[in-house]
Parts: structure tokens; sequence; C-alpha cells
């Protein structure tokens, strides 16, 4: 008898390893492509001089037309009680050819979050650069997506775009139902319109998820509400019955 529950349990916890939900492992990682030519650099890979979990810092990266300088990525994996970053900073990049018309573009992506955990988040995308050289004609845009390991992308994908002028833009999403269970978050910084043999320095770009205060608000407006309306029901009520 003992040998059968012990068959029975093993089968049992064999059935729940196959049928429980996975989720996705935390992971970061930096991409840059200019058409077919791209190049992945993980968090302590090759290519990363920097040895802090977390970091990634590039130097002296050529892609297609292009020369990456210096870029540090960052992330707060696996989040916080009150947003989750990826962060594109100290970025110069360089046009050392013009044999595409292609546009350079840097993606970071942070895998695996388990914060914020509010009911509702809200997302920001922002690019900025203070190079006072900054050429006209060329347009930095930076995209942040949260996508859900299970049902896609989370919430709608946001744009903030800096042309032809240093400066700073910032966009924000509406606030979108949390993910079920882990998230990811993809920051992508597409760069356009530099001409051959100029640079452009200190860029640079974050996405940010942030808890929302709203929905908790609006539970006490509307609780305040109902309590008005019963105290205006009793007022009547009195009245009729008087």
């Amino acid at each position: 008898m003992k040998t059968v529950s012990k068959f029975v349990a093993a089968v049992l916890v064999a059935a729940a390893m196959v049928w429980a939900p996975s989720q996705a492992e935390a992971g970061f990682s930096i991409t840059f492509q200019q058409g077919a030519s791209t190049s992945t650099i993980t968090d302590g890979g090759a290519g990363d001089s920097n040895s802090n979990a977390n970091k990634i810092t590039v130097v002296d990266k050529a892609i297609g037309d292009f020369t990456i300088s210096t870029t540090a990525a960052s992330t707060n994996l696996p989040g916080s009680a009150s947003e989750a970053t990826v962060n594109l900073t100290g970025l110069s990049i360089s046009r050392t050819g013009s044999a595409s018309a292609n546009p350079l573009l840097i993606i970071v992506n942070a895998t695996g979050f388990t914060d914020p955990a509010s009911a509702f988040l809200k997302a920001i995308a922002s690019v900025s650069s203070s190079d006072i050289g900054f050429p006209a004609g060329v347009a930095a845009t930076s995209k942040v997506e949260v996508l859900d390991a299970t049902f896609g992308t989370a919430g709608s994908a946001l744009t903030a775009a800096l042309t032809s002028a240093p400066g700073s833009k910032t966009a924000s999403s509406a606030f979108f139902s949390q993910p079920d269970g882990t998230f990811d978050v993809r920051l992508t910084l597409t760069f356009s319109g530099l001409a051959k043999g100029k640079t452009v320095d200190t860029i640079t770009a974050s996405g940010k998820v942030l808890a929302s205060p709203e929905p908790a608000s609006i539970a006490l407006f509307l609780m305040g509400g109902s309590v008005l309306g019963v105290g205006g029901w009793f007022r009547r009520r009195n009245k009729v019955v008087v």
C-alpha cells in the first residue's frame, strides 16, 4: 500500500511540474542593428565591459555604417514597488559609412520583471541629448513596450521623438492592466539622418513602467459617492415619514 502511495505521489509531482505555468527567467541584453547587420550583448557576456549585474557598458562597437563609441545600459530588474526601469545613457554615435539607408536600432531588453505589482501600470518613454552640435535632419526616437510572456503586448507601445535639435522629449501612456505574472520591458532607440563623418554625443533614452495610484483614488471617490447617495436616501425617507 505504501509503495502505491509513493508511486501516486510521484506521478502527481511530475504532473504538477509539467502543467505548472512557466515564468520567464530574468535577463538583460542590448542589441545593435542596421538592416541585416545585428549584434546582441548580454549582461556579463562578451562585449560587456561592466562586471556589475543589471549594467552593460559597450565601447567601440561597429555595426553597419555606424560606430558606437560608448554607451551604458541599465535596469532595476526585477523591479521595485514603484517602478520598472530600462535606461540607455552616455550614447555617442558616429557614422563611418553610407552603404545602407536603414536606420540604426539600439534595443535594450529586460525580461522577468515581477514588480511593480500594482493592479494598473503606466509606461513612460523619453529621449534627450545635450549635444549643442546636434545636426539638423537627425532624428532619435525612443519607444517603450511592456510585454507579457503569455499575452504579448500588455500596454500600447509609445514613442518620444527628438528631431533636429538638442533637448528632451517625453511620452506617457494611458493606464493599463497589470500583466499576469512576470512582464518584460523593451526600449528601442531608432536613430536616423546622420551624415557620413558626423557624430552625435550625450544621447539618453529610458523606458519606465510606474505603479498607478489612480485606481485607489477612484475607489475612494466612488465609495464617497455611495455614502452620500445612501445619506440622501435616508434624509428623503425621514421627510416622507414625518
